[in-house]
């Protein structure tokens, strides 16, 4: 993947997928209807596994600003009626999205993909980055519908539902007609592979995941490359320049405090069996409800991702918990069991001592 290594990447996010998940998740900013919504769409992708289960998805430099701007533009004073249109489509298409999961109505996959991505667009995407626009200007919008509707959107989403109980399962049925019938079969492949037929070895897929290759994942204006490699770290640590051996990390303040503790990185919302004591640090991608139950018992909060209303930030100033965002870097240079001072006043951690 020689153009992973010469094109100038920028880490969008990092969200837990497969990588029939990760093909799905690029496929939202790279479709038509991004583009007829929001006047650019995002053509150029890599997606690394890291760790196992947890995709970091990265966009050329320019692309990614150009679909920022974008998102600013709906929150201009000028666009505020486009912008509360599009928030009304995603409060209908959030309705509808119950409805069919309760149905259980059975879809064709591009039906069901065409469905998906217009909701993800607008039920999840818009409110999330051109809302956190709003918000943090809320008194120069002055728009208190557009508001409620961000916050009403931002409350819930769900895409994830919908892509494990009706594309998956239409996925697995397409893949039963060519006579692929192992188990998570839909796991282990893109979806322009499923729509468009393709050929691909999903047996070597599968034995590569058991044994504990992660893939990487590359889409270049619609031409898909696939490897698997045993260590993406070198690669993740050349386009993000991080540094596993420094001592400080540096983020945005949510609430101010100064606490010490062990380190406990969460990257899952599943928490049955996590580990978790009393008084650790939380360190984890991004904060969501699910964790609220390990939220309550923790010391401080330090997340990759985030601004002053994500979730980890609203939370924090409820509960009082110190608590840094938007550090980038927190998941991959802190280790499990690293005693660590969180001083949320400066917006800096510091490893006082790294875990054996």
């Amino acid at each position: 993947m020689e153009s992973s290594k010469s094109e100038k990447w920028k880490l969008y996010l990092s969200r837990p997928f497969t990588l029939f998940g990760a093909s799905l998740w690029h496929q939202w900013y790279a479709s038509k209807l991004c583009k007829d919504i929001f006047g650019v769409n995002i053509k150029n992708g890599l997606m690394i596994e890291n760790p196992t289960g947890v995709v970091r998805y990265y966009r050329r430099k320019l692309e990614q600003e150009n679909l920022f701007k974008a998102f600013d533009n709906l929150a201009l004073k000028n666009s505020r009626e486009k912008l509360e249109f599009l928030l009304n489509e995603g409060i209908l298409l959030n309705q509808k999205v119950k409805e069919i999961l309760k149905s259980n109505k059975l879809y064709n996959l591009k039906t069901a993909v065409d469905f998906l991505i217009k909701m993800s667009l607008l039920s999840t995407v818009l409110p999330f980055q051109a809302g956190e626009v709003v918000l943090i200007k809320e008194k120069k919008v002055g728009n208190r519908r557009i508001i409620n509707l961000i916050k009403k959107l931002r409350a819930v989403s769900y895409y994830p539902k919908f892509i494990e109980k009706v594309v998956i399962p239409i996925v697995t049925r397409e893949l039963d007609k060519i006579g692929i019938y192992q188990k998570d079969a839909a796991k282990h492949v893109t979806l322009q592979e499923i729509l468009r037929k393709g050929r691909f070895n999903i047996k070597t897929r599968i034995l590569n995941s058991r044994k504990g290759k992660f893939f990487i994942y590359e889409n270049l204006n619609g031409y898909e490359k696939i490897k698997w490699v045993k260590n993406p770290m070198p690669l993740i640590k050349k386009i993000e320049g991080i540094n596993k051996n420094k001592l400080i990390i540096k983020g945005n303040s949510a609430f101010s405090g100064k606490v010490k503790g062990r380190v406990k990185i969460v990257l899952t919302n599943q928490i049955d069996g996590v580990d978790f004591e009393k008084r650790n640090i939380l360190v984890s991608i991004s904060t969501s409800p699910e964790l609220m139950p390990l939220i309550k018992r923790c010391a401080a909060i330090v997340t990759d991702e985030g601004g002053v209303t994500s979730h980890a930030a609203i939370i924090s100033r409820e509960l009082k918990i110190p608590c840094i965002v938007g550090t980038k870097i927190a998941t991959k240079v802190l280790k499990n069991g690293d005693l660590v001072e969180v001083n949320a006043n400066k917006g800096v951690v510091k490893i006082l001592k790294r875990a054996d």
